[in-house]
């Protein structure tokens, strides 16, 4: 018996061929949409997704910026990435907020480049309010697999001849129990019994302790 034919042609090969074409659309369809509505597909699709997530930036000298905690996130209305933060000083006062206005991100090198702006407060505050400034900061390549734990930058303060350079540490579970805290990522994110600063203070006694022989 004869094989189904459609206009001449074979229909296996006219339904597979359609099928195909229905499989090679949603791939494309998931590499380039899924990543702005899915948080698991753009962190394994979308490279960029290397510095989402929490960190500790620890300033390296002087004590009026000692330390900034801030969460990198993809918005996906943008498509892009935003940064949200605060700065604390060497005794652990909160005294600016501060936030990316434009993020460029080379996830070949792992690196970013963001121009902020951000608000004093409190005592800090006084005739100059907020401040704004470029940093860049490149994360220490992982092992296969992994995400960057790890990094290096420097930002500058507009109207400020000197630079600051800082090291970045993803904060993790395990380093919020090595920090003695008991409070999960998920409560720091949501900051409704001050975890932030918490976590600040935890970060600054840690530093500040003699180290062993």
């Amino acid at each position: 018996m004869s094989s189904l034919r459609i206009s001449g042609s074979d229909a296996g090969k006219e339904i597979g061929g359609a099928l195909a074409g229905l499989v090679m659309l949603a791939v494309e369809l998931a590499l380039s949409q899924g990543p702005k509505h899915s948080a698991w597909l753009c962190r394994w699709l979308d490279p960029r997704a290397a510095f989402e997530g929490v960190w500790l930036q620890e300033n390296l000298g002087g004590t009026d910026s000692a330390l900034s905690i801030f969460s990198m996130d993809y918005d996906g209305e943008s498509d892009s990435y935003r940064l949200d933060g605060n700065a604390y000083s060497l005794d652990g006062t909160r005294w600016a907020l501060w936030r990316s206005t434009h993020v460029f991100i080379d996830a070949s090198r792992l690196r970013t480049t963001y121009r902020w702006t951000g608000d004093l407060i409190g005592p800090a505050a006084g005739s100059e309010s907020d401040k704004s400034g470029l940093a860049e900061m490149t994360l220490r390549k992982p092992p296969a697999f992994s995400l960057p734990m790890m990094g290096d930058g420097e930002v500058v303060h507009v109207g400020e001849a000197n630079k600051k350079n800082f090291r970045l540490r993803r904060v993790t579970p395990q380093l919020l129990a090595e920090l003695g805290l008991p409070f999960t990522l998920r409560a720091l994110r949501l900051d409704a019994h001050d975890e932030d600063s918490r976590l600040a203070a935890a970060d600054l006694r840690a530093r500040q302790a003699p180290k062993a022989a």
